[in-house]
Parts: C-alpha cells; structure tokens; sequence
C-alpha cells in the first residue's frame, strides 16, 4: 500500500511512521522540512508538503492509497489560526481529490483548553 503521513515530524505522524516502518511498510514522509524527514528517517522517501502551500500538495501525494493528515498546531494561539486551519484542510482536499488518493485519515486539533470537548 502506497502510504504518506503527512505531518510527519510531529508528535503522533514521527509515533505512526516508526510504527509503519516497524511493521515493514515503507511510507512516504511528507512536511515542510525535508532535512529533518531526512534525518530522521534515512531510509524513506521524503517529499516537500506545506498545507499553506498548495502547489506543495499534490506533488506530494500523487498515486497515494492512503494520506495520514496529521497537521493542525500551524500557530496555535496566532490571530487568524483557524482560518489558515480551515484553508489548509481545504486546500488539501482538493489535492487529494485531484491526485487520485484512495483514503485520507484526518486528525485536526482538538480546540482549546477551554472548550467543553
């Protein structure tokens, strides 16, 4: 199966790419920083993805079965952090559409402390 995480170095996308790999599936890593993806996993290829970006996206995940979009702390607490959220996810789905994924596992921020969850 033809996996991406993407948010990858984040907390739960670095947990669920070690857990791949370890089970003997070979994803593709996909974040802002390719030296980082690089370094910490040598052996998997990794590709450019900003969600802000969205001439990033598709590239990224063409010919993906499944896309783990694990991306939702873009400036918690800035001003405007919701809308960015919202366009990301937005812009993101629309890639995904366009390269043909398979399935997308979506994993947003849960809200703030304050919120009744």
């Amino acid at each position: 199966m033809n996996t991406v995480v993407v948010g990858a170095t984040g907390y739960i996308g670095g947990r669920l790419v070690d857990s791949l790999i370890a089970g003997g599936v070979q994803p593709r890593v996909a974040g802002r920083r390719l030296d980082v993806l690089t370094r910490r996993w040598p052996q998997a290829h990794a590709v450019e993805l900003d969600v802000l970006r969205p001439e990033t996206i598709e590239p990224a995940i063409r010919g993906a079965d499944v896309v783990y979009y694990l991306v939702h702390s873009m400036a918690e607490g800035e001003a405007g952090f919701e809308e960015r959220d919202r366009i990301a996810a937005s812009s993101f789905a629309i890639a995904a559409k366009g390269a043909g994924v398979g399935r997308v596992v979506y994993l947003g921020g849960l809200g703030s402390q304050a919120d009744q969850l």
